[in-house]
């Protein structure tokens, strides 16, 4: 029966290849040998566990014939365990059949393992390269095996980070995988001074701040100088490089004044993927008047506007934001703080000193600062400035239009405008531009909703002159 138990050892699968490494495993196996009744029946069970084990190391091939330490410990420990529950077990049905369970039990055991091991443990770089230590099953010795970065590099992104001036910023560029790498890596964190993405950078933009085994780096009472792109590098003591991430750091006054910032500042503000921002997103505010806005404005922009009758009608010197912005659900947004940062634009001013205590700019940013917590920032030359050195970022009703319009051809006869065929044109929800013509006696005006109308023609019918 022995004999019989032992010769399964040889058509155990090859998932059970890297057991024969652990002297335990080998301990208990040759201890089942060694209880056979006679010498003759332990040197043959001693030939088939030899041959069994060469079996397992031809065959581990279609499984990477490797595995981790920590692998193996929880593959033997689990498989011991059935087996010593299985020896103290007092067996009644067939030798054979209870010995091809156990086999069976332990051969499941390792190979549950080993798939896990293979698909989640050997290579958990999703960037970056890994040189780790693992067991070679057909020599049991420990050996390198190399995990290529998935991408071909060892940059694994940039990370925006921002932080309240006077406070603190924390930078850490850890990842689970970086245990596993042999030797002693070391983390080297170097800073290109400036605000992030206004320039392109090179290796002579860095300047090396320090190399540490720790793999964050605490900026303690940080101030508006220290912002700029942080760079951490992971290296062996050849200098080899296994990892490198990027911090956009940027430090934000803790007094919620206005920040001013250039074109090229806010290029890269919207060019910044939305799920790289711990916010919502940025905001572009345009207090140009609407028409000009609705001809040209940066896209996705958003117009706030107070007409000056309404202000010279306000005996308020304090301005709420409620009035300067209508559409309810971005002022909602607005004073929940979703959106940081928050850019306002004007026409064409330069700097902040500039602004006029009563323009609609000025009152926007003292709304803002009264009402919103979020970093504030104010465009350096405005609109104006902006569209010039970036056209491609911009609405422009005007290109987008003139393609598709056609010449007004001449027709003789007519004395109505093309333009007005159609009836008025709405230029806003309260005011329409066109001709006599759709008031003449013979249409209502009441039909198309206009009440009133402002003459500008001596010749419209006296009916209209007073007003519709």
């Amino acid at each position: 029966m022995l004999l019989m138990v032992v010769s399964l050892l040889c058509c155990v699968p090859a998932a059970t290849a890297c057991l024969q490494c652990d002297r335990r495993i080998r301990l208990l196996h040759e201890d089942l040998v060694l209880s056979a009744p006679t010498l003759n029946d332990q040197i043959e069970m001693k030939k088939i566990y030899d041959h069994a084990y060469v079996t397992y190391r031809e065959t581990s091939r279609e499984r990477k014939g490797v595995i981790d330490p920590t692998t193996l410990y929880r593959a033997r420990t689990e498989y011991q365990s059935e087996f010593d529950r299985f020896l103290k077990t007092m067996h009644t049905g067939s030798a054979t059949f209870e010995a091809i369970q156990i086999m069976e039990k332990g051969r499941k055991i390792l190979e549950k393992h080993l798939d896990t091991f293979i698909r989640d443990g050997l290579c958990p770089n999703k960037c970056g390269l890994l040189n780790r230590r693992v067991m070679d099953c057909f020599s049991c010795r420990y050996k390198i095996y190399m995990c290529p970065s998935p991408s071909g590099q060892q940059d694994c992104g940039e990370y925006p980070v921002q932080a309240e001036e006077g406070g603190q910023a924390v930078l850490n560029c850890f990842l689970p995988w970086h245990r596993l790498l042999l030797g002693k890596p070391e983390y080297h964190y170097s800073w290109a001074p400036g605000v992030p993405g206004t320039k392109k950078l090179d290796e002579s933009h860095f300047k090396s701040l320090v190399v540490t085994e720790d793999s964050s780096v605490v900026l303690n009472q940080l101030h508006v100088d220290e912002q700029g792109t942080y760079r951490c590098s992971l290296q062996g003591q050849n200098g080899a490089v296994f990892y490198r991430a990027t911090f956009l750091l940027t430090a934000m006054t803790s007094s919620n004044e206005p920040l001013e910032i250039t074109g090229n500042e806010l290029v890269h503000i919207l060019r910044t993927p939305i799920d790289q921002y711990t916010s919502a997103g940025c905001v572009v505010l345009d207090c140009r008047p609407f028409l000009d806005f609705s001809l040209t404005h940066i896209c996705e922009s958003r117009n706030v506007n107070w007409n000056s009758m309404l202000r010279r009608r306000s005996k308020s010197s304090v301005v709420a934001l409620e009035w300067l912005i209508p559409d309810k659900a971005l002022l909602g947004r607005l004073r929940r703080g979703e959106f940081s940062p928050v850019v306002v634009v004007d026409e064409s001013s330069r700097s902040l000193a500039e602004l006029k205590a009563e323009s609609v700019v000025q009152m926007l940013l003292t709304a803002l600062q009264n009402e919103v917590q979020t970093q504030i920032c104010f465009l350096q030359g405005g609109f104006e400035g902006f569209s010039e050195a970036y056209p491609d970022l911009c609405y422009n009703s005007a290109s987008s239009h003139l393609s598709t319009v056609e010449p007004e051809p001449t027709v003789t006869g007519r004395r109505t405008p093309a333009y007005d065929q159609d009836g008025p044109v709405e230029l806003l929800p309260f005011l329409f531009l066109g001709s006599c013509h759709p008031l003449l006696p013979q249409r209502d005006p009441r039909s198309s909703g206009h009440h009133s109308c402002a003459q500008r023609f001596l010749h419209l019918p006296q009916l209209l002159r007073g007003g519709v």
